[in-house]
């Protein structure tokens, strides 16, 4: 029987050899259950898109559909962790632009892909504890749900004087007006604030920031980047395609395309007169 804290992992490669050798890799790992192990993409892909997957396992080139085109389509909030497994190592930037946690170079070792997964664990696991937070306190997760949706906001930035944020950085305790953030990305389990003083590094993960920040203007960007919605100054389509946030410093981020258009309704219904 499984029980409610199993990891569904899911793993997809057109090699019988390859499937194996993750599946022998992983299998004595008891927090995991199997979701499904496929050698078609178009039944890994129709499994993911059910939103019952945590963890997906992608080679890169397999017939009719390669996994960097699966994670596209499947794009969607946090869920699920893309790892890419596969023998090209060429892909590897692409498969980060796509917001990949991880690419695993085959043949790998199995302490290299364990180290792997285990990181992907402890990212399930944040994610669900801020979903549980949100479901303790719903006044609370529904305003980080629109946050995320982009689609409700009237929001509008409180008082400086209102909220100071407490955090521990480098053995300081760091005070921080929420307005003073540009942006916030994730960095494993720990988190880096790119202030007007200096930047940051804090052991709380993005998603838990993000509840603590709930009612000031921030907008999901990425699967690991967090942007103050207040210091931006334009939203551009870069010469090679890429979609990019230009803040008031002057500094450029990516923005994913499966959340451009929710970050541009954001930033629109922010500036809107409240009726």
């Amino acid at each position: 029987m499984v029980t409610q804290a199993s990891i569904r992992i899911l793993v997809a490669d057109d090699e019988p050899l390859a499937r194996r050798a993750v599946c022998r890799a992983l299998g004595d790992d008891k927090e995991l259950e199997w979701a499904g192990v496929f050698g078609n993409p178009n039944e890994a892909l129709r499994l993911m898109l059910k939103r019952q997957v945590d963890i997906a396992l992608l080679d890169i080139r397999m017939p009719g559909l390669s996994g960097l085109q699966i994670a596209r389509r499947s794009a969607a909030d946090d869920l699920p962790i893309i790892i890419f497994v596969t023998a090209y190592g060429e892909f590897a930037i692409e498969a980060f632009e796509r917001e990949a946690f991880d690419y695993v170079v085959k043949p790998f070792t199995q302490e290299r892909l364990s180290r792997s997964i285990e990181r992907a664990k402890r990212r399930v696991r944040q994610l669900r504890l801020t979903r549980a937070a949100r479901e303790d306190n719903p006044r609370r997760g529904d305003r980080d749900s629109n946050l995320h949706k982009s689609d409700t906001i009237q929001g509008r930035e409180r008082s400086p004087s209102e909220l100071r944020l407490l955090f521990r950085a480098s053995g300081r305790t760091v005070l921080l007006v929420p307005s003073d953030i540009f942006w916030i990305e994730a960095a494993d389990y720990c988190s880096i604030l790119h202030t007007s003083r200096e930047d940051y590094c804090i052991r709380e993960s993005l998603s838990s920031l993000e509840i603590r920040l709930t009612p000031y203007p921030f907008v999901r960007i990425h699967r690991s980047a967090v942007a103050n919605a207040a210091r931006v100054q334009e939203i551009r389509t870069a010469p090679t395609g890429e979609v990019e946030m230009l803040l008031r410093t002057g500094e450029r981020l990516r923005v994913s395309k499966a959340r451009k258009r929710a970050v541009i309704t954001y930033l629109r219904n922010l500036n809107r007169e409240p009726s």
